[in-house]
């Protein structure tokens, strides 16, 4: 994943106001304010998915969609994987979809 897709994701993560990469379970993570809002690699049978906290809004759309997968829960709420492999990546919608997990993060 480092080099196909990572450095894009940072570049997204770092780009949002006070994120930092930190490493956690061996992997790279983005946080702001302590808590994290990204995950990368998190399971090695989805090597290109990085782990999101999804708008609850847009499940019902998110659980329609092929590159969402289930992943481990965090903390106290649900996190959805992006498996960015499936199909062609739309640096537009992947960067929605961090900055949402990230607010919503900052929000709780």
């Amino acid at each position: 994943m480092r080099e196909k897709y990572f450095p894009k994701l940072r570049e997204i993560c770092l780009g949002l106001p006070g994120a930092k990469e930190v490493q956690k379970w061996d992997h790279p993570t983005f946080v702001a304010r302590g808590e994290i809002f990204l995950a990368m690699g998190f399971s090695s049978s989805y090597p290109f998915v990085f782990s999101f906290k999804p708008s609850e809004n847009k499940l019902d759309m998110y659980f329609d969609d092929d590159r969402i997968v289930s992943a481990r829960h965090y903390g106290d709420g649900a996190w959805l994987g992006f498996d960015l492999s499936v199909h062609e990546v739309d640096w537009s919608e992947v960067s929605d979809v961090i900055s949402s997990s990230y607010e919503i993060v900052l929000a709780n």
